[in-house]
């Protein structure tokens, strides 16, 4: 089985080759141009529109990912979040106290 780069690869060797016929020649190079976008894609994570930077408190960026909870674990809380739109992960944790603030 090939990997997306592999495939990419082949698409365009063959789509330069003088002993491919014409119609082979373009179909290849629709997809190499078609794998390589979808590279580009699976390597994205979720932007703001127009490059904007949203800071609310100044300092830290506002992630526009949209995320769901994947996975949830008790005493140390950790929190596996999965964007809904480029399925980026991102990991949060918080430490549980109990009433009397021992860990």
């Amino acid at each position: 089985m090939m990997a997306l780069q592999e495939a990419i690869e082949h698409c365009v060797e063959v789509s330069n080759r003088d002993d491919v016929c014409a119609e082979c020649k373009a179909q290849h190079k629709q997809l190499a141009e078609w794998q390589k976008e979808l590279q580009f894609l699976k390597n994205q994570k979720c932007q703001p529109p127009d490059g904007v930077s949203i800071k609310p408190d100044g300092v830290n960026e506002l992630d526009p990912c949209l995320y769901d909870e994947v996975e949830t674990y008790q005493n140390v809380t950790v929190h596996v979040l999965r964007c809904r739109r480029c399925g980026h992960i991102e990991i949060e944790w918080e430490r549980n106290v109990d009433d009397d603030g021992i860990q």
